[in-house]
């Protein structure tokens, strides 16, 4: 039997699964990577770890199965978008390290040059800030010391990761990675040379496009001893969107993972009438097809959130703790936690806005604290869900959801309780890995087309809205005013 190797770099880890022709995972193996953070709002990784803990995943998900790598048809890639980095084709070497798609260094510059931002939103569906990719590099080329910036490359994660692989061979990008750079024209589907002249970027820099679906090159022999076809790439959340098979006009899907991820189906035609803060994206584009697009709401702060409390405030020792204890209060006590770590795209004023904790007493315990982060994250994502579906007025509309945080029973159905419609968990949560498998799956001809691993996706969990209207608009008006003061705040 011939298997699938999927990669999957994210911003907190690397997986590396092995999937059989039947669309089983086989064996996953996960490798942390390191966050950097030498400055406020600075958000960077080391581009040459995240090459190491990638290769040492590989090599732990081939030790589990004792599958040599001469079994291994292809390999598919899936990446957290707009993540940066700039290196010298001569050497090999970056010239910084990989600015993370949170990383707000440019904001500045997206305030002084917010005039543009129709131009910039009408070629690229996306808004001027600081997510998106040219900012980063155009940051990178004014502060980094590079000696011949004719040298210089730039890729999103897949292409950093192909052009490792294939020994420096292929310098190549997908639709969907290039569609969040600000770079790239999604009417046109190609760079735009006048978004270069803006951003000060030499059309040089930029790689070969290409499709989610083809063979783009094979790796070096120094890797695997054998070169396999690379034949798939896609950002993460498109990934989740295609193997979870929201493949129909109007099929959505929620990625809850470092951030929140809301994505829309809108069929081969570029939507229009969009709301001020949504997204308009390349979904996946097959390999002399037309593009299909979508919309796309984002809530930065999810697992974030709960990484911080761990991590940084010390209330919790694991993830999985927080559910625990949000379910050892009967309600948060008045207490109220806007998510705001990384800020909050598609609502209006969550670019302002910053973390806020509120109502807090001398009666105040870990429980109600944990109790109203995880709430306020399912209020965020109930906001996001009505600002992509202004006219929706079907409570038995169903949703699915993948990711790391989806496995929080609290969060899940709290976030189906305040949206008011019934969300899917996936068997398998980390779809992303997953799309990018069957994209090269459908490369190598393992299977015919998307309709037959449509069919491979399946439901662990149904969540559906259990909550009073009376007591669902008391929640959703008192978190009104928690978001006002966290507005209010961040002025100051």
């Amino acid at each position: 039997m011939k298997y699938i190797l999927s990669i999957d770099i994210g911003t907190s880890n690397v997986r590396a699964i092995l999937m059989d022709s039947k669309g089983k995972m086989v064996s996953i193996s996960q490798k942390e990577l390191e966050t950097l953070h030498p400055f406020k709002g600075h958000t960077e990784m080391n581009p040459e770890k995240i090459i190491f803990q990638t290769l040492d995943a590989i090599e732990e998900v081939l030790r589990k199965t004792n599958i040599s790598k001469d079994k291994i048809a292809g390999i598919g890639i899936a990446n957290a978008r707009e993540t940066t980095i700039v290196w010298d084709k001569v050497t090999g070497k970056p010239v910084w390290n990989a600015i993370l798609w949170n990383d707000t260094r440019s904001k500045e510059f997206c305030e002084e040059y917010k005039s543009s931002e129709e131009m910039i939103k009408k070629k690229t569906g996306l808004p001027l800030t600081s997510y998106g990719s040219a900012t980063k590099v155009r940051w990178i080329l004014k502060n980094a010391n590079i000696e011949n910036k004719e040298n210089c490359l730039f890729g999103t994660l897949n292409t950093w990761l192909l052009w490792k692989l294939t020994g420096s061979k292929v310098f190549s990008t997908d639709v969907t990675n290039a569609s969040r750079t600000l770079l790239f024209n999604i009417d046109t589907m190609g760079w735009d040379d006048e978004l270069l002249a803006f951003f000060d970027i030499p059309k040089s820099m930029l790689p070969k496009l290409a499709s989610c679906c083809e063979t783009y090159g094979h790796t070096d022999l120094s890797f695997f001893g054998a070169k396999i076809p690379i034949c798939s790439m896609i950002g993460d959340a498109q990934s989740a969107l295609f193997s979870a098979g929201c493949h129909g006009i109007g099929d959505e899907h929620i990625s809850l993972g470092t951030g929140g991820f809301l994505l829309k189906n809108s069929g081969p035609q570029r939507p229009k009438d969009v709301a001020p803060f949504i997204l308009t994206t390349v979904a996946w584009q097959f390999k002399d097809a037309k593009p299909v697009y979508c919309t796309e709401g984002s809530v930065f702060s999810v697992g974030s959130v709960v990484e911080w409390l761990k991590t940084h405030v010390g209330i919790i020792r694991s993830a999985k703790e927080i559910e625990g204890l949000a379910y050892s209060v009967p309600d948060s006590f008045g207490v109220y936690f806007v998510p705001a770590i990384h800020g909050i795209s598609s609502i209006k004023g969550g670019e302002r806005v910053r973390g806020t904790l509120l109502g807090l007493s001398s009666s105040t315990n870990i429980g109600h604290i944990c109790r109203s982060a995880l709430e306020g994250i399912a209020y965020m994502l109930s906001e996001l869900y009505q600002t992509m579906n202004p006219k929706n007025n079907s409570p038995a509309k169903k949703i699915k959801c993948s990711g790391g945080v989806s496995e929080n029973i609290f969060l899940m159905q709290m976030s189906a309780n305040l949206m008011g419609v019934d969300l899917l968990r996936s068997k398998n949560i980390e779809l992303s890995s997953f799309g990018a498998a069957y994209l090269a799956g459908i490369s190598l001809g393992i299977w015919k087309d998307q309709e037959e691993v449509k069919k491979l996706f399946s439901v662990e969990r149904e969540f559906s809205a259990a909550m009073t209207p009376k007591d669902k608009a008391k929640i959703i008006r008192d978190w009104k005013k928690a978001f006002a003061a966290a507005l209010l705040f961040s002025d100051i």
